[in-house]
């Protein structure tokens, strides 16, 4: 490298000058050489990227994001108090047709109206239970959760009998004029095997109370 170095600085001034040219000129050509490369890579992953773009823009098509509004204005909050205090209102009415649940006297009573309706269209009433009796005291208050209960695990009269189809019929329609509302929410009906009981079926019956 020293003799290298010499020699170098013993050329005339003209030749160095010619050689110093050279090399820069040399070293020039390998950096364009190189950033030519470096260009012609980046313009490669750039066409990729553009060509990506494009297939994800065709399959999801013009997507535009939905625009999310969160304000809610005192008037909208106070229509939706509204719907919340009227809804609570019906539910407190149709409380009011309900079977008590702070008191077995309502129950027993009802139980007593079952069985008379049923006797009333001949239908003959071989066993009665209730699901779920248990005394509940009333809440303080008829709102909340605290209405909401008074719905749930509400007394089930399971009834099992027998009688024909048509006072079967109407012991069901008769239903309607117990003292509390009621729905049905399962009963079946199957002829009997009994030679003596031919022409009368036996129903398992519950009514949600």
């Amino acid at each position: 490298m020293l003799q290298l170095k010499s020699k170098f600085l013993s050329l005339p001034a003209k030749e160095r000058k010619q050689i110093t040219i050279i090399t820069f000129l040399g070293i020039f050509g390998c950096y364009g050489l190189a950033a030519a490369f470096l260009w012609e890579g980046m313009f490669e992953a750039k066409k990729m990227a553009d060509r990506r773009a494009n297939r994800i823009e065709t399959r999801i098509g013009n997507y535009t994001p939905p625009k999310i509004d969160s304000f809610i204005t005192p008037k909208q909050l106070s229509d939706a108090k509204q719907q919340l205090v009227s809804a609570e209102q019906r539910l407190i009415e149709f409380s009011q047709r309900l079977l008590p649940l702070d008191n077995p006297e309502p129950r027993e009573n009802l139980k007593l109206e079952v069985t008379r309706l049923a006797s009333h269209h001949l239908i003959k009433v071989t066993q009665l239970s209730v699901i779920n009796d248990q005394i509940r005291p009333l809440p303080s208050e008829l709102n909340g959760q605290a209405l909401r209960d008074i719905f749930d695990k509400r007394p089930l009269f399971k009834i099992q009998g027998q009688g024909n189809f048509y006072n079967f019929i109407s012991f069901v329609e008769g239903l309607n004029t117990l003292t509390y509302r009621s729905f049905t929410p399962q009963f079946t009906i199957e002829r009997s095997e009994d030679p003596s009981l031919s022409n009368e079926l036996l129903f398992n019956l519950e009514l949600q109370m």
